[in-house]
């Protein structure tokens, strides 16, 4: 009776074994590394955190299916940063430190939450990339050392967006007049500003520059003054999907012959489920979104197959990619010191799925150009359509439904 229990449970155990091997990795072994993602689960920016942690999750999945880190399976941990209010983030940095993370791979904190960083000798890779934390930077490398911006800086955009808009899609502009509509949100007034200076700087006038607080839905005053002026072009500079809507609701009942710019916003896929048709005819751009090549659309393939739904156009593949970044500099450091890290990254450029990653040893921002270009997008028939990558057409501009030639 003892040799045929025994048999059975042999049996038995052997069927665990033969399951637990083929459901996991070999290097399930070993300890976890664990990475830190402090992102936003809930407030504004939960719509945004949802793909933020999309991103990392395919990348972590496909690194323990080929074997891990250093032999070593990735672990995530998370930690909710809310509305990226500084005591927020703080608390989200020393959660995650405190559970000995590795590294900390993050969106964005924003500033000056994002400083908070500053304060762990842990690796941080997000895509903040704003003008003030690259000042703090360069005041004090030391503090610092640890930071790296998967991205240029956001005034890039500005400039980038005008342009882009001035001289190069077939639109003849009625005169030269823009208007700025912004949420007094550092990330977004930056932009806002420097696309006032590069504006006035090319000899156009500012007709209005309003700055609003988060959450924002009345624009009637704006609006107002935008139809006594009939500007150009109007530049949204904020994120919050519902703001976007008022504004756009708004705007539409009586358009002006303006193009109409958004920043971000139209890269979260709510925005296309929110706006519907009234999305068609808005320019935006990004610095990091996945290229139309082959591996930029093999990304979008997998994130398919994996999620079932369409990645949105940047934060996925630009989470994706920062975690390839780290675990690179891991496999060429050979070891998780992270001064050895930090340093094998600004070494070896990472090519990924938005494009080639060389890190500046200036500010350790990834550099922005033909290796990691800017993307400008257009909405046209409820599809974001890629017009062109730096200075390069890839597609066709269409007059927004609104303006009338």
């Amino acid at each position: 009776m003892k040799t045929r229990l025994l048999a059975i449970a042999c049996v038995a155990l052997a069927a665990v074994l033969v399951v637990v091997l083929l459901a996991t990795p070999a290097c399930v072994k070993q300890p976890a590394i664990k990475l830190g993602v402090p992102y936003p689960m809930t407030g504004p920016y939960a719509a945004d955190g949802v793909e933020i942690i999309a991103g990392v999750t395919l990348a972590v999945e496909e690194i323990n299916a080929q074997g891990g880190l250093l032999g070593r399976p990735l672990e995530v941990l998370m930690a909710d940063t809310k509305a990226l209010a500084p005591e927020d983030v703080d608390a989200a940095a020393k959660l995650l430190a405190q559970q000995g993370v590795e590294v900390f791979i993050a969106g964005y904190a924003n500033y000056p939450a994002c400083l908070t960083f500053g304060k762990y000798d842990i690796l941080y890779l997000s895509f903040d990339a704003n003008t003030a934390f690259r000042r703090d930077f360069l005041a004090d490398r030391e503090e610092y050392w640890n930071v790296f911006q998967v991205g240029g800086v956001e005034a890039l955009h500005a400039i980038n967006a005008f342009e882009t808009i001035t001289k190069r899609p077939p639109y003849h502009p009625p005169n030269k007049k823009a208007a700025i509509v912004s949420v007094d949100a550092p990330y977004f007034s930056t932009i806002a500003k420097a696309f006032e200076k590069v504006a006035t700087e090319g000899g156009w006038e500012i007709v209005l520059h309003k700055l609003h607080p988060w959450g924002t839905t009345e624009f009637g005053a704006e609006l107002a003054k935008i139809r006594k002026e009939n500007p150009s072009i109007i530049f949204a500079s904020f994120m919050d999907v519902a703001s976007v809507r008022a504004f756009m609701d708004g705007f539409l009942r009586n358009p002006t012959q303006s193009i109409v710019y958004f920043e971000y916003a139209p890269g979260i896929p709510e925005f296309l489920q929110v706006l519907g048709d009234s999305a068609n005819g808005i320019v935006w751009t990004i610095v990091l979104a996945y290229l139309p090549n082959d591996r930029g659309q093999a990304f979008v393939q997998r994130f398919k197959e994996r999620l079932r739904r369409e990645p949105g156009f940047s934060t996925p593949s630009t989470l994706y990619d920062t975690v390839n970044i780290w675990a690179q500099g891991v496999r060429n450091a050979g070891s998780l010191d992270q001064r050895a890290i930090a340093k094998a990254i600004l070494a070896n450029p990472y090519e990924g799925v938005n494009g080639k990653y060389v890190f500046s040893p200036e500010d350790q921002y990834a550099i922005s150009g033909d290796d990691l270009p800017i993307h400008f997008v257009q909405i046209q028939n409820g599809k974001q359509v890629l017009l062109f990558l730096e200075d390069k057409p890839q597609a066709k501009f269409q007059t927004p439904p609104w303006i009338k030639l």
